[in-house]
């Protein structure tokens, strides 16, 4: 048995097995602690930054979500080490994924690779305030997985807070990687831009706290694994992913392409926190988007300082901020740093205390 153990833990650090053999597999349950009384919006504290609480950059606030590739092909991703939220959204039925970074504080000089857009991401731009740039749409022009439809309907045309970056400014194409996972966006220049257009943006901070949390099952390694849609039995290797505790460093995510690493620095990209996020996902033409656009409550699975406690989200308008809620139904605190957020309904998480 001991042999058998130390042959997974191998694995999973090589981001090969995505579920530990010993692992201790998460319940889904619609049973979760809800306040009665939305908790209400707050700002961060003067020179913090609102999604990471560490000290702010100094620069204006002008939150930036970009869809980022996940494919192994446009692996080691750049410019994420300055995201302040990343995000793992459903792509495909088959269990495919797409990454998201929210950059809220630093703004790199390039990030990519930048794909297209999809409704898995546009309801969490909003939710974020966020300005969305992206590579293109699908051609659907109605219903609800239509980007185009959505755009219009949570107030992105006018004033203007969405950039399409084919053939258009604040955007290349490198030569490092293949087409089409070579997309990079000028991130700065695009920050840059909107500064100058003195667009205001509500910060939607998160709570921080400086204890470590010292409550919930010892976790020390999380495994997360995207279900077929179709086929539960298998799941994607492209999105499976295993995040590894290390004290003092915070969460080391690996996965198929081996550790996240920022390709801009060559170093691991670590995560002060780790959320999966369940929420039910539907389709249509092949496409996935949130049953009413990402607007309800459900389970969180929340992993902090090697600890797992189960909580849950709620999110009631389409224009209200994402809240997540602790064990006991309060806001809940999350430890300085950067977040890794899974968003989906058919994920397999367990998680194991060493």
């Amino acid at each position: 048995m001991r042999k058998l153990i130390c042959i997974c833990l191998a694995l999973v650090l090589l981001g090969i097995c995505a579920a530990s053999a010993e692992g201790k597999i998460i319940p889904v349950s619609d049973q979760v602690t809800i306040p009665k009384v939305v908790p209400q919006d707050h700002a961060a504290p003067e020179g913090e930054s609102p999604l990471t609480g560490l000290k702010d950059s100094g620069e204006p606030y002008t939150p930036i979500m970009l869809p980022i590739d996940n494919s192994p092909e446009g692996h080691p991703l750049w410019g994420i080490g300055d995201a302040s939220v990343l995000f793992q959204v459903p792509l495909k039925d088959n269990g495919g994924t797409r990454l998201v970074a929210l950059f809220g504080d630093t703004y790199p000089e390039q990030a990519g690779g930048v794909r297209s857009a999809r409704m898995s991401i546009l309801p969490l731009a909003k939710a974020y305030s966020a300005v969305f740039a992206y590579a293109g749409m699908p051609p659907i022009q109605t219903g609800p997985v239509s980007v185009d439809t959505w755009l219009t309907e949570f107030g992105y045309r006018k004033p203007t807070r969405h950039y399409s970056l084919l053939g258009g400014q604040y955007r290349e194409r490198v030569s490092f990687v293949k087409d089409p996972h070579n997309l990079s966006a000028h991130v700065k220049e695009l920050h840059d831009h909107i500064a100058k257009r003195k667009m205001k943006f509500e910060d939607r901070a998160f709570l921080f706290t400086d204890e470590p949390l010292d409550r919930g099952e010892k976790a020390v390694t999380v495994s997360v694994e995207y279900q077929n849609h179709k086929n539960p039995a298998k799941t994607s290797p492209n999105s499976a992913g295993t995040f590894t505790y290390v004290p003092g460093t915070g969460y080391l995510r690996t996965g198929e392409s081996g550790e996240m690493t920022d390709r801009t620095t060559g170093e691991a990209v670590p995560f002060a926190n780790v959320i999966i996020m369940r929420v039910s996902v539907e389709w249509e033409k092949g496409y996935p988007y949130y049953t009413d656009q990402m607007r309800g409550s459900g389970q969180a699975d929340i992993f902090q300082s090697g600890r797992y406690i189960r909580g849950a989200w709620l999110h009631p308008d389409y224009a209200d901020r994402l809240v997540f809620l602790d064990e006991t139904g309060k806001e809940l605190t999350f430890q300085r740093g950067k977040t890794f957020i899974v968003l989906g309904d058919k994920i397999i998480v367990s998680y194991d205390e060493q």
